[in-house]
C-alpha cells in the first residue's frame, strides 16, 4: 500500500463522481483537502453561545451549533449565515476551524458534523431528493436514487435521533483500544427546524427528528481520498500505521462473529 502507483489505482473510482476544486494544506505534519471555495452554510445555535458573525470560528463554539443548508431556515428560525473552509464527504462535512478543539493536550483542528447531506456533487447538508447507492448501473458504479429512507433508517442522507444517540454510545472501539474518531456531541434538530424541513420536503408528520454527530479529528484526509496527493505527499503517509490498526480491526471482526454477535 506504500506504492503511490498502487494506492492510485485502487483509488481510481474517486475520479469518476464529479468533486468541487480543492487543495490539499499541512499544518503540523497532517494534511488536510479543502476546498477552494468557502462553503455557505445556516448555522442555528442550539446551546446558546456567542454570536458567530465576523469573528474567528472556533471549534468549541461551533460544536454547539446545528449546520443546515439555508434553504431550511427562512426568516423564523434564528440563526446566521456563515462561510466555512472545509470539504464535503458523503453525508459528512469536515470543517478546518480558525480555533481547534483541545484534548488531552492534543489540537484537533477539523470538526466533522455526520449527518448533514448526500454527496458533494449535489446540493448539500441535508439533500432533499437524492441519496446515492453503490450498485451496479451502466456507469458500472452506481446511481443516485430518489428516496426519503435508506436502509440505515437515515432520511435525505440526515440521521435520526435514536441513530445518532446509538451511535454515540457505542464504545466498542474505545473498548477495544483500537484507533478511532472520538464523537464528541450530539446535536438534535429543534422541533421548528424538524417542521421546516418537512415542509420544504412535503413529507408527513411521522417524520422522525434528526441530529447531527459531532466529531474532531486530527486530519480529515481518509484512504478513500488518498488519491488527491502528490507522489512525495503519499511517500509521507505511515502506511503500516494503517495496516496495523486494519488488522485489529479483522481481528475484532472474527472475536464477535465467534461469540456470534
Amino acid at each position: 500500500m506504500g506504492d503511490s502507483s498502487t494506492m492510485r489505482m485502487l483509488h481510481k473510482s474517486t475520479k469518476m463522481m464529479k468533486t468541487p476544486e480543492f487543495s490539499v494544506e499541512w499544518r503540523s505534519s497532517n494534511p488536510f483537502i479543502i476546498e477552494k471555495k468557502p462553503i455557505e452554510l445556516a448555522a442555528i445555535r442550539i446551546n446558546g453561545g456567542p454570536s458567530l458573525a465576523g469573528k474567528p470560528i472556533g471549534a468549541n463554539t461551533l460544536k454547539d451549533c446545528l449546520l443546515v443548508h439555508p434553504r431550511y431556515v427562512g426568516k423564523r428560525i434564528d440563526h446566521e449565515i456563515i462561510k466555512v473552509r472545509g470539504w464535503r464527504n458523503g453525508r459528512t462535512i469536515d470543517i478546518l476551524v480558525d480555533e481547534p478543539y483541545m484534548a488531552e493536550g492534543k489540537e484537533f483542528p477539523i470538526l466533522n458534523f455526520k449527518g448533514v447531506g448526500a454527496n458533494s456533487d449535489r446540493p448539500m447538508v441535508i439533500h432533499p431528493t437524492g441519496w446515492y447507492r453503490r450498485i451496479a448501473s451502466s456507469s458500472g458504479y452506481g446511481v443516485w436514487a430518489s428516496r426519503k429512507q435508506d436502509i440505515f433508517k437515515r432520511y435525505f442522507g440526515a440521521s435520526t435521533r435514536k441513530a445518532a444517540l446509538s451511535e454515540m454510545n457505542e464504545d466498542v472501539f474505545v473498548s477495544t483500544g483500537i484507533p478511532s474518531v472520538v464523537n464528541l456531541q450530539v446535536n438534535p434538530f429543534p422541533r421548528s427546524l424538524n417542521n421546516k424541513i418537512c415542509a420544504v420536503e412535503g413529507s408527513d408528520a411521522r417524520f422522525p427528528r434528526l441530529a447531527q454527530l459531532v466529531r474532531p479529528s486530527q486530519t480529515n484526509l481518509r484512504m478513500a481520498n488518498a488519491v488527491v496527493l502528490s507522489d512525495s505527499e503519499l511517500q509521507s503517509i505511515n502506511a503500516s500505521r494503517f495496516a496495523e490498526i486494519d488488522s485489529q480491526l479483522i481481528l475484532l471482526q472474527l472475536k464477535l462473529a465467534k461469540e456470534g454477535q
